[in-house]
């Protein structure tokens, strides 16, 4: 979702993007402690309805989560 609003800026203003890795947990992390871990996860829900959001009016897209939960 992010490229396509940055091609859409680009149609109209001199940008240059540079794209870097990033990794919300990397691979080797020591865990969160429990009430992080919880907090963390609430703060993803709370937020997951105004992604799903954005995905159907920006792009026709309709994000469901896996049975998982991921």
């Amino acid at each position: 979702m992010i490229k396509s609003s940055l091609d859409e800026l680009a149609k109209t203003e001199e940008i240059e993007i540079i794209w870097k890795s990033y990794e919300l947990r990397p691979a080797g992390a020591p865990p969160l402690p429990p009430e992080h871990e919880n907090a963390y996860r609430e703060r993803i829900e709370a937020g997951w309805p105004r992604v799903q959001e954005m995905a159907r009016e920006r792009f026709g897209v309709e994000m469901k989560s896996h049975r998982w939960g991921v």
